[in-house]
């Protein structure tokens, strides 16, 4: 009998259907061997536990309309496996499912968002399993058999737009993103085999890029950066849900602002054959505990100067 092909499908963040472009299921089994009394091998293999962790990249679209900028517990999750069958993708309820277990929960958070020119902006999901009260059954429970579920609608794309630092727009973003830098503390403790809580002890924002203009741009920056007074904001365009053209309508873009923050180049490369480039990256900062960025999903992106 040949091996069983499975790939993709669509998953669940609570009850929404969610679009995947990759999912990573990381079971972290924490393994000791065991050596004493001179032993030149182990004799035993200890299992103390596991930290399980899922790792998605979706469209931004949906992971921001699902998680926002912060931690989000979920008490459900599904990821699918789709079985395949006489070489194309099985119909029916033959599927491989992994959902919480009964009084499990997990913590979710979007870990950062990048795009190059012509690309998709992507986000980065990870998510933390954490057991029940008992702590010693694993969150997650593997179930055969299943149908995929199917997605309401074609979800929000963007692509790449172009950037504005202090009032005025700068042409020449080649790629952008966003590493939100968030430290959640994840625990197993009292000997259990599972985690069962986690908190999120704070983040560092900061949005990064590839401009293809460093002279103009080393003139607004110079070598040792520059403080954020009025806004750097980074545009996102939107997809045409329908005909696939970028859209230039007015209020159909994404727009991610940082209010306050230090802004520096981080490279400036030239090669043969190539166009010289710099590397950008600002570092958000709040006096008040509000969050550094904000989003919005119905900004207008300006003219090019």
């Amino acid at each position: 009998m040949p091996s069983l092909l499975h790939s993709l499908a669509p998953g669940k963040f609570g009850a929404t259907v969610v679009p995947f472009k990759s999912v990573g299921l990381t079971p972290s089994v924490a393994l000791n061997p065991e050596q004493n009394s001179g032993d030149l091998f182990p004799k035993l293999i200890k299992i103390p536990g596991a930290d399980p962790r899922i790792q998605v990249t979706m469209p931004f679209g949906p992971a921001y309309a699902a998680l926002g900028l912060g931690v989000t517990e979920l008490t459900a999750l599904e990821i699918y496996l789709a079985k395949f069958s006489s070489y194309a993708r099985a119909s029916g309820s033959v599927h491989t499912k992994w959902a919480l277990a009964t009084n499990a929960r997990a913590a979710a958070m979007i870990t950062g968002w990048s795009v190059d020119q012509d690309g998709d902006l992507n986000a980065v999901v990870d998510i933390a399993l954490l057991g029940d009260a008992t702590a010693m059954a694993h969150p997650l429970v593997q179930t055969d058999n299943n149908a995929l579920p199917t997605l309401a609608s074609q979800p929000t794309l963007y692509t790449l737009g172009p950037m504005s630092i202090n009032g005025t727009v700068r042409p020449g973003l080649m790629s952008a993103g966003v590493d939100l830098g968030q430290s959640l503390d994840i625990r197993r403790t009292d000997g259990s085999r599972y985690p069962t809580s986690a908190g999120l002890l704070g983040g560092a924002p900061k949005m990064v890029g590839e401009h293809g203009d460093p002279v103009t741009l080393l003139g607004v920056l110079g070598l040792i950066g520059l403080h954020i007074t009025s806004n750097l904001i980074q545009y996102f365009r939107r997809y045409d849900a329908t005909s696939g053209v970028v859209s230039d309508t007015a209020g159909s873009a994404l727009s991610v602002t940082m209010a306050a923050g230090y802004m520096i180049p981080t490279s400036i490369d030239a090669g043969q054959l190539s166009v010289a480039r710099t590397g950008i990256e600002a570092h958000g900062t709040s006096v008040s505990g509000t969050h550094p960025l904000a989003i919005s999903t119905g900004a207008t992106v300006p003219e090019l100067a």
